[in-house]
């Protein structure tokens, strides 16, 4: 898996960059500190291709993933659509 960095100057993070990540995504979370709940967020295009492989991947690994999907394109990169994820995520409990 590849990381690129992105140096902020106070909320830095990383960028993981993978081939089928679909099938390392569990191994991954599973040696992080992160939560047992997940929320995977995809555009139209990708969801049809990976979304269910994903999902199930991750319900295997003991998590409990919640898929929200956004319309391909470059009109979603929208505050509105912004706000649509915000709230998913409180309403997730995440």
């Amino acid at each position: 898996m590849k990381t690129v960095q992105v140096p902020l100057k106070d909320n830095g993070y990383n960028i993981y960059i993978d081939n089928d990540l679909h099938e390392t995504i569990t191994s991954f979370f599973a040696n992080s500190n992160f939560s047992r709940t997940a929320l995977v967020v995809s555009d139209s295009n990708v969801d049809k291709l990976y979304a269910a492989q994903t999902l199930t991947a991750l319900k295997k690994a003991g998590f409990a993933p919640q898929l929200t999907s956004i319309p391909a394109g470059e009109k979603s990169k929208s505050f509105s659509v912004a706000q649509e994820l915000y709230t998913t995520v409180i309403q997730a409990g995440l």
